[in-house]
C-alpha cells in the first residue's frame, strides 16, 4: 500500500470543487466575462500544479501537458460559470439604460 494521501474520487471531487470556487471568485471579481473566465483557468492550472508538487513531492514530467489540460478544462468550467454572471450583469446594464 502505497502513501497517497488521496483516492481518484477525492481529487476528481477537489478539482470540480476548486474550478467551481476560482471560477466564482474571478467572475465576482472582474466585470468581463471573458477575462475572468481566462484568468481563472489559469490561475486554477498554477494552483493544481502546485497542489500536486505538494501531493507527491516533485513536478509532473508531463507538466506542460498536464498544465494545458487543466487550463482547457478549466476554461470550460469558467465559460460555464460565467454565464449566470454575464446575464446579471446584461440585465443590469439594460435596466440602467431604459430608467
Amino acid at each position: 500500500m502505497g502513501h497517497n494521501l488521496m483516492t481518484e474520487t477525492h481529487v476528481i471531487i477537489l478539482a470540480i470543487a476548486l474550478m467551481l470556487a476560482v471560477s466564482t471568485i474571478f467572475h465576482t471579481l472582474r466585470a468581463t466575462y471573458f477575462d475572468a473566465s481566462v484568468y481563472a483557468a489559469f490561475s486554477f492550472a498554477v494552483i493544481w500544479q502546485i497542489l500536486a508538487y505538494i501531493e507527491t513531492g516533485y513536478l509532473d514530467p508531463l507538466i506542460i501537458i498536464s498544465s494545458i489540460m487543466t487550463t482547457l478544462a478549466s476554461l470550460a468550467v469558467a465559460l460555464i460559470v460565467g454565464l449566470p454572471f454575464l446575464a446579471y450583469r446584461r440585465r443590469e446594464r439594460d435596466k440602467r439604460g431604459h430608467s
